[in-house]
């Protein structure tokens, strides 16, 4: 049931299958059907041919926005390459007593897709409720950042420079090993500043459950657009992410199950299964740019547990569903993934125990 299946990958993490949950009434989850993943930005060509080959992915969805990607680094593999990736671009037609019939290995080419989960609306109302003082302080470690960034930018060019010009010297003397040195005190104050950003934003929002409340009431119709890619039959498989893929991801996952008739507590244990990927080095790597082990050492202890999946951001979620909507069906309903929907789900989801 929601198998990890990271050890599969080099540089996917918190990757698996939503198959082989209990629905009820007999039935489970169809394993190789929707899948669920951190971001897939330092994705190798290993792991491209693992998603092709033993998982059959068909489409990538993806629920970042431009910065989220920016942050994120990586060579960004399977944003500009899966669909060639994947292959054949059409299946191969066999003739059968005079019948034209496509093969069963006949994959179709891969299909990348982003649904940017937020809204603009939303944004205005998270920070519409920060004083100006936090917004002073947002904007100052913004600015501080985006500096430095162009300064550390600025010295990698200085020496890739001074490489071609002297292409000789000795090893503790050569401009990458000077750069490394210079670069530290810069570097240091770069990954401070952007703990700080987190800090004001999060310390804003209260906790996570917060954000996803947030999320499914201002961003309901990207959240429905999300629900009916995954339950699309030519879509599938289908893996979904977005940066950590534990909150948007969390939530998307979260809410097809749910349609599916899945308990609440398997569907809210389901989502803390990323808490151990949320603590892993990699995580603060990825979401640091490339600087985990300094952004962990100067995050601050809220900041950390924002990071992280317990059950009880769920668990709130959840509440805030039953008190302001009258549980997960009517939200369903309310967002435009209804009954006719969720029974496309269940069609290719959905199987017999």
């Amino acid at each position: 049931q929601g198998e990890m299946s990271t050890d599969s990958f080099e540089q996917i993490y918190n990757f698996r299958d939503l198959g082989g949950y209990p629905c009820g009434s007999g039935h489970k989850t169809r394993r190789g059907v929707i899948f669920r993943s951190a971001n897939t930005s330092y994705a190798t060509q290993k792991d491209a041919k693992v998603l092709t080959d033993k998982f059959k992915i068909k489409s990538i969805l993806d629920f970042r926005d431009r910065k989220d990607k920016s942050q994120s680094g990586g060579a960004n593999l399977l944003d500009s390459d899966y669909p060639e990736i994947r292959s054949p671009a059409t299946g191969i037609v066999e003739k059968q007593g005079g019948d034209e019939k496509r093969t069963k290995n006949a994959s179709g080419p891969g299909v990348r897709k982003r649904i940017k989960i937020g809204s603009r609306k939303l944004r205005n109302l998270i920070i519409g409720r920060w004083k100006k003082i936090e917004i002073a302080r947002y904007v100052f470690w913004l600015v501080i950042g985006k500096l430095t960034g162009l300064l550390i930018c600025s010295l990698n060019c200085i020496s890739a420079l001074a490489m071609w010009l002297l292409n000789r010297g000795s090893p503790q003397n050569n401009p990458p090993q000077i750069l490394k040195t210079i670069q530290k005190p810069f570097v240091h104050v770069e990954v401070y500043a952007q703990t700080r950003q987190y800090d004001v934003a999060f310390s804003n929002i209260g906790n996570m459950a917060n954000l996803y409340k947030m999320v499914l009431e201002f961003a309901g119709g990207r959240v429905a657009a999300a629900l009916k890619f995954c339950a699309t039959k030519e879509n599938q498989p289908v893996l979904f992410h977005c940066a950590s893929g534990k909150d948007r991801a969390g939530l998307v996952a979260y809410l097809l199950l749910r349609a599916c008739g899945v308990s609440s507590e398997t569907c809210i244990e389901d989502y803390h299964k990323s808490d151990e990927w949320a603590q892993m080095q990699e995580h603060f790597h990825q979401i640091s740019g490339g600087h985990g082990k300094l952004f962990r050492s100067l995050a601050t202890v809220p900041l950390l547990d924002a990071l992280r999946a317990p059950k009880v951001y769920m668990e709130e979620t959840e509440a805030f569903l039953q008190k302001r909507y009258g549980g997960v069906t009517n939200y369903l309903d309310e967002i435009g993934f209804d009954k006719e929907w969720r029974e496309r789900l269940k069609e290719t989801f959905m199987m017999r125990a």
